[in-house]
């Protein structure tokens, strides 16, 4: 039986996944097999995919019946029973040392439940901040609380103990899964780090999860505070310890995500809800997050002029706060203005 099984998720990647397919060959660990799961693409992928697993026996190709979103990479994880599992997504790829190194490092630490190395990303569009894959370790407690201080990064994407990750993986789609699925990990083992780059991924516009929030669920709770229903499903599967500093941080998190949510999909409501309460006192990185949408919807031509009134407003009260980004843009409109008058 070989010793890893790697999982290729797949959806429309015509144009990619024989780049993802590539980068498994090169491997300088060879003793792996590959599932290869088509998420019923419209495009050539499932031919691609077929015609190559046709050159390598290692290869195994599926095509799902119907879309599965998430629970593809679960259709993946389901029967696997080599030692260790890791995804690889149809539009990603590895270095040739990915796997040789992250075996070697869950083989040198028994404890562990993942090895997880650095990760670039490509793309024209500029990350919120740059994710890191660094080392979870300590109590349950300590390693939950490290997790939820920063919860960016690519950790779903190592190498894992297959029974761990069978154990953490959620039976239902929603929002933040992959949180749910590392609550479930950490509680069952610490995660070290690779201190290579030996993943690259395509970039994903971070708009695009507020978007999908809206896909996944109807108007009401779970849609206004789109981490609820992972946490509370996170709470009840028992991933989080009860210890107040990780209740609070989840909280926290919530409101959070409500409100980064609220500024994708409905603007002019958030920033005049943003000016009318005086919240100006944000975290650094959701100042500048909504210092950068307000100034994007101030830009647009297609916002009407009262969604464009309320962002300026709203970048003024940004800058007031002291976020530098909103001070800048405030200047330039004023004296774009300026330049404007006879």
């Amino acid at each position: 039986m070989p010793r890893v099984t790697i999982g290729v998720p797949c959806f429309c990647n015509a144009k990619t996944i024989a780049r993802t397919i590539a980068s498994i060959k090169s491997q300088s660990f060879s003793d792996f097999r590959v599932v290869i799961s088509d998420d019923h693409s419209e495009d050539e992928t499932h031919e691609i995919c077929r015609t190559e697993a046709e050159k390598d026996q290692r290869f195994h190709v599926v095509q799902q019946k119907q879309r599965l979103g998430f629970l593809n990479f679960g259709e993946l994880l389901k029967t696997v029973d080599t030692p260790y599992f890791v995804w690889l997504a149809g539009d990603d790829w590895w270095e040739a040392e990915f796997l040789e190194y992250t075996i070697d490092a869950l083989e040198e630490h028994p404890s562990a439940v993942s090895a997880l190395p650095n990760c670039a990303f490509v793309g024209p569009t500029k990350a919120k901040k740059k994710p890191t894959n660094h080392a979870i370790l300590g109590t349950w407690r300590q390693r939950a609380a490290s997790f939820l201080a920063d919860t960016n990064g690519s950790r779903m994407y190592g190498l894992h103990r297959t029974r761990a990750l069978q154990r953490a993986f959620p039976t239902k789609t929603m929002n933040a899964y992959d949180w749910y699925l590392m609550l479930g990990m950490l509680k069952q083992g610490p995660q070290i780090a690779v201190n290579e780059t030996l993943m690259n991924r395509e970039r994903t516009d971070w708009r695009y999860y507020s978007r999908l929030v809206y896909e996944l669920y109807p108007p009401g709770l779970f849609r206004t505070y789109p981490l609820l229903d992972m946490t509370l499903s996170a709470i009840k599967a028992g991933f989080v310890p009860p210890a107040p500093s990780v209740l609070r941080r989840l909280y926290r998190l919530n409101i959070e995500k409500r409100d980064e949510c609220a500024a994708v999909m409905t603007p002019e409501l958030f920033f005049r809800n943003l000016v009318g309460k005086r919240r100006v006192h944000f975290s650094e990185n959701q100042s500048e997050l909504f210092a950068f949408l307000a100034h994007e919807a101030l830009t647009s031509k297609t916002n009407a002029l009262s969604c464009r009134e309320a962002a300026f407003t709203a970048l003024g009260w940004l800058a007031l706060s002291g976020n530098t980004f909103a001070k800048e843009r405030v200047c330039q409109y004023i004296s774009e203005d300026k330049n404007k008058s006879p």
